[in-house]
């Protein structure tokens, strides 16, 4: 069974990307612990803008791969639809072996995200 977690984006009153926040299925350690649910935080000075969740995928090198990274070549963004991740059209289980972490659409200034965040249609 996949971990439930998430993980949080927090950015800069300017915009810019500061850091992330992990929550879920987690104990005080960020471990996975089946009998906790954690809440998300805020991060004094930050603004906690996007929640994506853990897609239960690693990456080549053992790196959790959540919705917002980039992976793979090219690298393109994992989104949340449907039920399901997805990268560029296919489901992510079909494509998350033996690709590496390009990084996220989070490390953007606020006001160029909203291009790359799939929309509601």
């Amino acid at each position: 069974m996949r971990e439930i977690k998430f993980r949080s984006a927090h950015f800069n009153p300017d915009g810019t990307f500061d850091q992330f926040s992990y929550w879920g299925r987690l104990n005080h350690l960020g471990e996975h612990h089946e009998h906790t649910f954690s809440s998300p935080h805020q991060i004094s000075g930050t603004e906690r803008k996007f929640d994506d969740q853990y897609t239960g995928c690693k990456d080549e090198n053992g790196t959790e791969i959540f919705g917002g990274d980039h992976f793979g070549e090219p690298a393109y963004p994992v989104y949340f639809e449907d039920g399901a991740f997805w990268q560029e059209g296919e489901l992510l289980r079909d494509t998350c072996e033996g690709s590496e972490i390009k990084g996220n659409i989070y490390e953007k200034k606020m006001t160029d995200i909203k291009e790359l965040i799939p929309q509601e249609s």
